[in-house]
């Protein structure tokens, strides 16, 4: 593949990926806003003296609150990706990684967020799986190269590509 075949194959996965996220946001949102109306209209301490739910809906909020800024978080970071450079041959972060394992070809891309996120990708057609490189899968790619043989647990993995 030429480097703008390239460039343009990752460019729109992260694109799916930022579409996932930004879906994930809105539906985090909404959670929080249907659990913050609970707060306010659960009863209070006076009203009911053993029952616990305006407490339980404020700590649920707060939790929804905290994720929804991390969502935030990871989509700010995955727009930030640098990919337009020249590859080095090196999995680093914003690689597209071919790899075969048990007869099967798989692909993956290093990003800084959405890890687990699978998307479709049509110019390959197959589907690539978001890992990050904190992840352990992620800790075990970084740094390797084409046609290296990586041991995962128990699975066997071999480098194809490093796009």
């Amino acid at each position: 593949m030429q480097p703008d075949e390239i460039i343009a194959i990752k460019q729109e996965i992260i694109a799916s990926v930022c579409k996932i996220i930004s879906g994930l946001i809105d539906d985090t949102k909404r959670q929080f806003e249907r659990t913050r109306q609970d707060v306010i209209e659960a009863p209070g301490r006076m009203q009911s003296r053993y029952d616990s739910s305006k407490q339980e809906s404020g700590y649920l909020a707060d939790a929804l609150q905290k994720r929804l800024m991390q969502i935030k978080g990871e989509l700010i970071t995955i727009g930030g990706v640098k990919i337009d450079r020249a590859n080095t041959g090196v999995v680093e972060i914003g690689s597209l990684i071919e790899i075969t394992e048990e007869k099967k070809k798989k692909f993956y891309i290093i990003l800084l967020g959405g890890g687990g996120t699978i998307v479709k990708n049509s110019t390959l057609d197959c589907t690539v799986t978001v890992i990050t490189p904190v992840s352990p899968i992620g800790k075990t790619l970084m740094n390797t190269t084409k046609g290296d043989l990586v041991m995962f647990g128990r699975r066997e993995m071999t480098i194809d590509s490093v796009f």
